[in-house]
């Protein structure tokens, strides 16, 4: 079990957190939300649950999120390309994208483009075991 207690150390913002058998200090500003995130959605793999995570603290927080103009997929069976989002209300405004999530046929490449290389944002993605997922899709 892991609890953040607060300490009698000498610095005030420092929090000893237990657990494991262990003590850890931890300096609480060591610790600061990523806002620019990439997350890679793939299939049947729970990435639905996260994309709407991601959408509601996007809300939440007033972050841009990468659309297209209508649709929930970028790109069909192409790989993913920039352009996708050209002549969008948003991409025209000049918007700084926080967050990257929709479905889409990876290109990192250009995702980059979009997300930029300046603010280096968290890329992750979920990962399921194939032989799991084949038993899975089978009838």
């Amino acid at each position: 079990m892991l609890r953040s207690t607060d300490s009698t150390d000498s610095h005030p913002r420092t929090k000893i957190l237990l657990g494991l058998g262990r003590e850890q200090k931890q300096k609480s500003e060591d610790c600061n939300p990523k806002l620019d995130v990439v997350f890679q959605k793939t299939h049947k793999c729970g990435g639905s649950t996260i994309q709407n995570i991601l959408f509601r603290y996007a809300l939440a927080h007033e972050l841009n999120v990468v659309l297209p103009n209508s649709g929930n997929f970028f790109g069909g069976p192409y790989l993913f390309k920039a352009s996708y989002i050209k002549g969008t209300p948003w991409q025209m405004a000049g918007l700084h994208y926080h967050m990257f999530c929709l479905h889409n046929r990876w290109n990192g490449k250009e995702v980059e483009k979009i997300m930029g290389k300046t603010h280096r944002p968290l890329y992750f993605t979920i990962l399921r075991d194939p032989v799991e997922l084949y038993r899975y899709l089978l009838p």
